[in-house]
């Protein structure tokens, strides 16, 4: 099932001032490309069997972003300890990379690893999505600058979705 027609059309109404979670699934009506992304990261996105209705699980998409940061943050510092060998046909390549910090297999790790290739625009769409979630994300505002145009209307809703909240 897309998560462009799946999730409720929220564009006429005003943002939910009672809880975070549902200000989650109005930013999702409104922005089908931010709901497809968050479909991209497993468990994130699922169809809940007992309401009969699509959901999220944005505490889990909290995670999995603090999990890549964590990781990536590893990698910088095993590669100032650890230079990459020449090339992959390197003898000790292979060494090398085994070494090195990994995603872990994990459901954090699976929606860190489905997050890793995206761009900087579509990473701070779902580090908006993440806020909503009680564990929270870490913004900064450098990173808004990242955005494109479609992601400064994210940002917008998002800011009314926040002062709702």
């Amino acid at each position: 099932m897309s998560s462009l027609t799946a999730w409720p059309n929220t564009h006429n109404q005003p943002p939910p001032s009672d809880h975070l979670y549902r200000s989650v699934v109005w930013l999702l009506g409104r922005h089908p490309f931010v709901a497809d992304l968050a479909a991209r990261c497993p468990g994130v996105v699922y169809w809940d069997l007992a309401d009969d209705e699509l959901t999220h699980n944005v505490d889990l998409l909290a995670d999995g972003l603090d999990t890549l940061d964590r990781v990536n943050t590893e990698f910088r510092s095993y590669l100032k300890r650890h230079p990459v060998p020449r090339d992959s046909s390197d003898p000790n390549y292979d060494a090398w990379d085994a070494a090195s910090p990994q995603l872990p297999d994990t459901p954090e790790g699976k929606v860190a690893k489905s997050i890793a290739p995206m761009s900087g625009s579509e990473r701070i769409r779902l580090e908006l999505l993440a806020a909503f979630s009680y564990s929270g994300a870490r913004l900064k505002v450098s990173d808004f600058g990242r955005l494109d145009t479609g992601g400064t209307a994210f940002l917008a809703d998002w800011m009314t979705a926040a002062m709702a909240a």
